[in-house]
């Protein structure tokens, strides 16, 4: 679902309609069917066969909920409504409120046990999502995007579709990773201590379990994470605090302002595009020539 997403906001910026209608079509056949979690897209179809429709037991996971809400690839209010409220739900975790091995949403507390190496940021109590309902622990990439999600939801569904806490989830988690950046001058995956070995021990009640756990394999260990701190730029610069002007084009998953220059209008400036679909076309693609004596590929 994730991927047929980000297909759906490719094909919809190169003005690729029926590509962009087919995922459509595909991330909103995926709501509706977790027996775990009813009011939430599923992750998608399995993988026993070709063309396989049947959806297997699977986690709730954040960026199908979110990065969906952030596409419009769905435009059901009422869905949105439902994935949203079920994602703010805190379902606790194994050192606060009992919550190990509850599945009931996403929202999650952390408390920074060991801060920056000059200890700015220890102690302090963080907000945000986790990866999936079988996880543990907040992940920052999918908080920062999710934040971006909650922004787009207050702006086009909430005077209508209201959702409880909205607006303090929003609040909480943006000042959250305003506070790690302050702390650690990028946005970690995690802030739970513990290596790999803590991780495999799968003790979530322990001070420094491994990270944030995802529940589906693998973890995220307690480093300065790329994703997740080019996802808190974008937040900054979709919204930067609370009732700032909103900013579309931070949004990746947005059409651009500027359209894609398209072969079907007379009008447009294709120069730059190739002349030909594919690798049989004239020019080869309109790609350069390779480069004489190069061998035959092993280049990146």
């Amino acid at each position: 679902t994730e991927h047929n997403i980000d297909v759906f906001s490719l094909s919809r910026a190169l003005n690729s309609s029926a590509d962009a209608e087919s995922a459509a079509t595909f991330v909103r056949s995926m709501w509706g069917h977790s027996k775990q979690a009813p009011d939430t897209y599923v992750t998608g179809t399995g993988d026993a066969a070709h063309c396989d429709a049947t959806i297997p037991l699977a986690a709730a996971a954040a960026d199908v909920q979110f990065w969906s809400l952030l596409a419009d690839a769905d435009p059901s209010a009422a869905r949105k409504n439902a994935s949203v409220t079920f994602a703010l739900r805190n379902p606790g975790s194994a050192r606060y409120k009992g919550g190990e091995g509850r599945i009931d949403g996403l929202w999650q507390i952390d408390e920074d046990l060991i801060g920056s190496p000059g200890g700015e940021g220890k102690g302090q109590e963080l907000y945000g999502f986790r990866f999936t309902s079988w996880g543990n622990g907040i992940q920052w990439e999918n908080t920062a995007s999710a934040v971006m999600a909650l922004v787009h939801y207050q702006q086009k569904y909430q005077r209508d579709a209201p959702v409880a806490g909205l607006d303090e989830a929003i609040s909480r988690a943006r000042v959250s990773i305003r506070q790690l950046l302050q702390a650690y001058q990028a946005v970690p995956a995690s802030v739970l201590g513990g290596n790999i070995n803590a991780y495999i021990k799968n003790d979530h009640a322990a001070d420094y379990p491994g990270g944030s756990d995802t529940g589906i394999g693998w973890t995220y260990l307690r480093y300065p994470h790329v994703a997740a701190s080019t996802w808190a730029g974008l937040l900054l610069l979709y919204q930067h605090d609370d009732g700032a002007p909103v900013d579309d084009a931070a949004n990746p998953f947005a059409p651009p302002r500027k359209p894609v220059p398209s072969k079907d209008k007379s009008d447009a400036d294709d120069s730059c595009l190739p002349s030909g679909g594919g690798s049989g076309s004239k020019g080869g693609g309109g790609g350069p020539p390779p480069p004489s004596g190069g061998g035959g590929g092993g280049g990146g």
